[in-house]
C-alpha cells in the first residue's frame, strides 16, 4: 500500500510540474499538512468496525425475532395440545354432548 501511495506521489508531482510548466507559472506547491492528510491511514479501523457493526445489528435483531417466534409458536402449540387432551378425557369419560 505504501508503494503504491508513493507512486501515486511521484505520479502527482510529475502532473504538477507539467501544468506548471504549460502555464509559465513556476512549480505548484500543495502545503504538506495536505499531503499528509491525503497519505494519513489511521482510522481505517474505525471506519471497518462502523461498516461491520451494520450487518451484525442486522443479524442480532432477525435472531431475537425468530426466537421470539419461536416462544409464541410454542405457547400456542401447548395451548392447542391441552385443548385436544382434555376433549380427549371428556370423551373418554362419556361426558354428554351438546
Amino acid at each position: 500500500m505504501r508503494t503504491f501511495i508513493l507512486q501515486l506521489k511521484r505520479e502527482l508531482m510529475i502532473i504538477r510540474y507539467v501544468i506548471a510548466l504549460k502555464l509559465r507559472k513556476g512549480p505548484m506547491v500543495i502545503p504538506m499538512g495536505w499531503m499528509r492528510k491525503l497519505t494519513n491511514e489511521s482510522g481505517q479501523v474505525a471506519i471497518i468496525f462502523a461498516l461491520s457493526i451494520i450487518p451484525v445489528f442486522a443479524v442480532a435483531g432477525f435472531a431475537l425475532d425468530f426466537q421470539n417466534t419461536i416462544k409464541k409458536k410454542q405457547k400456542v402449540q401447548l395451548v392447542v395440545d391441552s385443548a385436544v387432551l382434555a376433549a380427549a378425557r371428556l370423551k373418554q369419560t362419556g361426558a354428554s354432548e351438546r
